[in-house]
């Protein structure tokens, strides 16, 4: 038996063993992480050089990227504990705009100049009441296109509200009502505007989806992928909402997708929903991949694909205790490449809310392709910056830097 096999055994025995305290999840984690490092690494990446080639072909188109996604309003809700049948007090209340696509194409912008191929633009709804004016408002101040923000009087749903309830630890449990996120195929349909959206898809250079709760919405989202030019990137974080209808169900936006981001057990989830021969939770990340892009060649998916595997921030006394970007990325082979900065610290910040900080992850992969970096390392660093940075403050969008800050920040890890 190798050694990578008999950490493997040795971590999956002590994940059956009934945790007290901490001693034993800390040996847990360690296991995971020699698991990482040992499996085979690479920072060569055949897929980010084509979906690379891909935009530069598209320079002259007015967008950078168009989200397509829902919008909310987030209620943050700051208590003791998340436990069942345990009453907490609240200790303070937040609230901000908000939405998982909405979050990331505000945290591009702000990065981004203002120019011609770097451009954002958001597809959504709200409805015209005070929370969707607050949204619309930071659209505006993040320099997001809103034309195709849609405002709508005389449905008797209301704006989108997420309901978040984060523990001193860091711990977030997310309660979402969708409202009028479930009207918008109906409301393009009812006002004609198709054919603007087709326009808006074909003028965009990378294609940015997320998830909705109503089955219409990814309907609408799958037609929009056959608007796109075969140059067109295309982005995708299902999130929670998508993972759980399975590989199958997700095959028609997958198929097109370039890049996509999840958090580990959301790949756990996908990959127990085909039932992999092979599968189970204790076998490391890179295997867990590599049964992923055994799945996509399987399924006839030849597009270049960058797999950005998501760890939850780890936080104890207001810093990052460990973080993981696990990225792997082929078109018809895989690379892995398994990324860790538990040195990277920001100097007089705490770390209070991780909430965004996915949606960060995402913003500094494609502020990675639109700036033309290079290197796997490189938009990993990038990611971690930014997700850092939102975690620092209360609110997806609170902790937003620009361009000179992260590039400032990118210096420290040359």
């Amino acid at each position: 038996m190798s050694k990578k096999e008999v950490v493997r055994v040795i971590k999956a025995a002590l994940e059956l063993v009934p945790v007290v305290g901490s001693p034993l999840s800390k040996i847990v984690e360690l296991l995971d992480s020699l698991l990482m490092l040992s499996s085979p690494q690479s920072e060569e990446s055949d897929a980010l050089k084509s979906i690379t080639e891909m935009l530069s072909r598209t320079q002259s188109r007015e967008f950078g990227v168009v989200a397509i996604s829902a919008c909310n309003y987030d209620y943050f809700i700051k208590i003791e504990k998340i436990l069942s049948d345990y009453e907490c007090q609240i200790i303070g209340k937040e609230e901000f705009p908000g939405g998982s696509g909405a979050n990331t194409i505000c945290g591009l912008s702000k990065l981004c100049t203002p120019e011609k191929g770097e451009e954002t633009s958001i597809v959504s709804c709200v409805k015209n009441d005070e929370r969707g004016q607050k949204i619309t408002k930071s659209f505006i101040q993040h320099g997001v296109n809103i034309d195709l923000l849609l405002e709508d009087n005389a449905s008797n749903q209301k704006t989108g509200i997420t309901t978040i309830l984060v523990e001193l630890s860091g711990k977030r449990e997310i309660l979402v009502e969708p409202g009028i996120n479930d009207s918008l195929s109906r409301i393009i349909q009812e006002r004609g505007l198709f054919g603007e959206l087709e326009n808006r898809i074909k003028d965009s250079r990378i294609i940015h989806l997320t998830s909705f709760v109503d089955h219409a919405e990814m309907e609408l989202q799958k037609r929009v992928l056959n608007y796109k030019e075969t140059d067109t990137v295309v982005s995708f974080t299902p999130g929670a909402l998508y993972v759980k209808k399975g590989l199958e169900m997700l095959y028609p936006i997958l198929k097109d997708t370039n890049l996509l981001f999840l958090y580990k057990e959301q790949l756990d989830e996908l990959l127990k929903s085909a039932d992999f021969r092979g599968f189970n939770k204790h076998i490391s990340i890179w295997k867990k991949s590599s049964l992923f892009f055994k799945w996509k060649v399987n399924k006839g998916i030849f597009q270049p694909m960058i797999l950005v595997i998501k760890d939850s921030l780890k936080i104890q006394n207001g810093q990052i205790r460990q973080n993981y970007i696990s990225i792997a990325s082929g078109i018809d082979k895989m690379s892995f490449f398994g990324h860790s900065n538990i040195n990277y610290r920001l100097r007089d910040s705490a770390i209070v809310d991780t909430t965004g900080a996915g949606d960060a992850v995402a913003a500094g992969f494609l502020y990675g392709l639109l700036k033309g970096k290079e290197g796997i390392r490189t938009f990993a660093n990038i990611a971690f910056i930014l997700a850092t940075y939102v975690s620092t403050k209360f609110g997806a969008r609170s902790g937003l830097i620009d361009g000179n800050t992260l590039e400032r920040n990118l210096d420290r890890f040359e």
